[in-house]
This record gives structure tokens, C-alpha cells and sequence, in this order.
């Protein structure tokens, strides 16, 4: 058969049988080679989607922790601002008191301090 196809050819039938068996070996290779790429591909794609989910996770978690804790900030303000206003009230009261018997003292103008303006005085401090 080659032989025919030698003389058909003017006897290149010989380069291009194997030149053809070589393309039909490049072809397979390549068609190797093109399954290797799209399995990689698959493997990035894979790889870049856990990635991705774990990232969103990581994000979700963080802003959930950012949460709380400004949560827990604002509960420990609340707190203070309570604890506050509560000594405040309790400090206008002692303020008041003590500017009523202040008021209802008759020595309270006197040039030195007797024993219950000194009381009233430590009480202050």
C-alpha cells in the first residue's frame, strides 16, 4: 500500500504517512495535555471557591464579633452612666442639705467656722 502511494505521490507518500502518524500523535498529546488543563482548572476553581468561602466565613465572624462587642461597650456605658447620674443626684441631695442648714444656721455668718459648719465642711470633702 505504501508502495502505491509512493508512486501516486511521486514518492512522498512515505513523508506523509509518517507525517501524518506524527500528527496523530500530536493530536492525542495535545488532547492529553488539554484534559491536564481543564483538571487544573477544575482544581483552581475549586482551591479559588473554598477560599472565597472561607474568607465570607471569616468576615461574617468578624462582624459578629465587632458586634458583640460594641454591645458589651454599650451595656458597660450604660452601666457607668447610671452609676454616675446616681452619685450625681446623690451629691445635688448632700449639696442641698447642706446649703439648707447652712441657711438655718444663726452662726453661719460668725468670722470663724464652729463645730457643726466644720462637720459640714468634712462632710464635702
Amino acid at each position: 500500500m505504501l508502495k502505491f502511494f509512493n508512486t501516486v505521490t511521486g514518492g512522498y507518500g512515505t513523508l506523509i504517512a509518517y507525517g501524518l502518524a506524527a500528527g496523530l500523535v500530536l493530536a492525542g498529546l495535545w488532547y492529553v495535555y488539554d484534559l491536564g488543563g481543564d483538571n487544573r482548572q477544575l482544581a483552581w476553581e475549586a482551591k479559588y471557591s473554598t477560599l472565597v468561602a472561607n474568607y465570607a466565613s471569616a468576615a461574617l465572624a468578624e462582624g459578629t464579633r465587632q458586634a458583640n462587642a460594641n454591645a458589651d461597650a454599650k451595656a458597660a456605658e450604660a452601666t457607668a452612666i447610671a452609676t454616675i447620674d446616681a452619685q450625681s443626684v446623690a451629691l445635688q441631695e448632700l449639696h442641698r442639705k447642706l446649703k439648707d442648714e447652712a441657711s438655718s444656721d444663726p452662726t453661719s455668718t460668725d468670722d470663724c467656722l464652729n463645730r457643726p459648719a466644720r462637720l459640714r465642711v468634712n462632710q464635702v470633702r
